[in-house]
C-alpha cells in the first residue's frame, strides 16, 4: 500500500515522529511489514496484514484494553478471596502484640516516674 505522506499526517492529526513511532510499533507487532517511511519522501509504503483488519473489526486496541482490564479485575477478586491467610493473621497478631507492648511500656514508664517522686 502506498499513501501520500502529507495527507496521511494531516488526516491523523499527529506529527511525523509520532506516526513513525506508531508504524514501527505496528511493524514490530506484525500488523504491518515492509515499512518505508522517510520524512523527506512524499509517500509512505507498507504492507498491511490480515491481523490488522481483524483487530480493527473487533474494536481495535480498545477491545484488547477492555479484556486486559477484565483480567486484572478477576485477578484482584482472586487475591481478595485468598487474602485472609496465615500470613495476614500473623501480621494482625503481631500488630496487636506491638500495641500491647507499647501500652505496657508506657504504663511501666509511668510507674517509674511515680516511684521517683
Amino acid at each position: 500500500m502506498r499513501m501520500d505522506s502529507k495527507k496521511f499526517i494531516e488526516k491523523s492529526g499527529l506529527d511525523a515522529q509520532t506516526i513513525e513511532s506508531i508504524l514501527k510499533n505496528f511493524e514490530r507487532n506484525g500488523l504491518i511489514s515492509d515499512l518505508n517511511y522517510r520524512y523527506s519522501c512524499p509517500s509512505i509504503s507498507l504492507i498491511i496484514h490480515q491481523e490488522t483488519f481483524d483487530i480493527l473489526n473487533r474494536g481495535g486496541f480498545t477491545l484488547q484494553e477492555a479484556m486486559l482490564q477484565k483480567e486484572i479485575e478477576n485477578l484482584l477478586l482472586e487475591i481478595e478471596q485468598i487474602r485472609p491467610t496465615v500470613g495476614d493473621k500473623i501480621e494482625k497478631i503481631s500488630n496487636i502484640a506491638n500495641n500491647i507492648a507499647s501500652i505496657v511500656g508506657s504504663f511501666l514508664n509511668g510507674l517509674n516516674s511515680i516511684k521517683q517522686f
